[in-house]
C-alpha cells in the first residue's frame, strides 16, 4: 500500500482529472479542425495548400493518438487509486516517489522500475509508457506564404 497522504492523493487525483479534461477538450478541438480541413481539402487553391492540409492532418492524428494513450493511462491510474495500488511501481513493487507522481501522475513505474524494465526488456518504455503530452503546439512554417 502506498504511503501517500490523503491530501497528496486528493491533489494527484485533481491533477489526473484536470489532464483528462484537457485531453478531452483537445480531442474535441481536433475533431473540429479535421472537419474544417476536410472542407478545405475539397477545394485546395494549389499544391502547397494541399501539402499543408495533409501535413496538418497527419500531425493532428498523431497528437490525437498520443492523447488517447495518455487518457488510457489516466483511467488506469484512477482505477489504481480506487483499489489502493496507486503509487506502487508495477515492476519493482516499491513505492513511487511523490515528486515523480506530481510530474507524471499516471506513471506506473518508479525511476528504478523504468530503468530495470528497460534493461530486462532490452528496449525503451517509450512505446508503452507515456510522458506528459506536449502543451500548446503552434505550427509555424516560413516556406509557405500568404500569396
Amino acid at each position: 500500500m502506498s504511503q501517500l497522504t490523503k491530501k497528496q492523493l486528493e491533489e494527484l487525483k485533481k491533477r489526473l482529472l484536470a489532464e483528462k479534461a484537457k485531453i478531452l477538450e483537445r480531442y474535441q478541438e481536433t475533431i473540429e479542425a479535421q472537419k474544417r480541413m476536410t472542407e478545405e481539402a475539397r477545394e485546395p487553391n494549389d499544391l502547397e495548400d494541399l501539402g499543408q492540409i495533409y501535413y496538418t492532418e497527419d500531425l493532428l492524428e498523431s497528437l490525437s493518438q498520443r492523447d488517447m494513450e495518455v487518457l488510457k493511462e489516466i483511467e488506469e491510474a484512477l482505477k489504481r487509486m480506487e483499489n489502493g495500488t496507486y503509487g506502487i511501481c508495477e515492476w519493482t513493487g516499491e513505492e513511487i516517489s511523490y515528486e515523480r507522481l506530481k510530474a507524471i501522475p499516471w506513471t506506473r513505474f518508479s525511476v528504478k522500475g523504468v530503468q530495470e524494465y528497460e534493461e530486462a526488456m532490452g528496449k525503451s518504455t517509450s512505446s508503452n509508457y507515456y510522458e506528459p503530452p506536449i502543451e500548446d503546439i503552434t505550427i509555424e512554417r516560413d516556406d509557405i506564404g500568404e500569396n
